[in-house]
């Protein structure tokens, strides 16, 4: 390791608070829970990407059978005493 190097290294460690797997910010995301990066995508994304999705999946889906035979498969789950019923749609 370089002069330079060695240099910015001890300056690290030297901050407050500095940890290895920080990057400098405050971790303004990180400050309220471990996914709120996460949760602010899925709020500010969620319908446009659902939107854009759909259809793709429902094509993929048709095209193995896997809506018909989720459909069979929950009636026949119906017809069973088991309790609450599914709807195949």
């Amino acid at each position: 390791m370089g002069p330079e190097a060695e240099t910015r290294r001890e300056n690290r460690q030297r901050r407050p608070g500095h940890r290895r797997g920080q990057h400098g910010f405050d971790g303004c995301f990180l400050k309220f829970s471990t996914d709120a990066a996460t949760q602010y995508l899925k709020r500010t994304t969620n319908a446009q990407l659902t939107t854009a999705f759909a259809p793709i999946m429902q094509q993929s889906l048709d095209k193995v059978g896997a809506t018909r035979y989720y459909a069979q498969l929950a009636t026949t789950y119906n017809h069973m005493p088991l309790g609450k019923s599914v709807q195949a749609d």
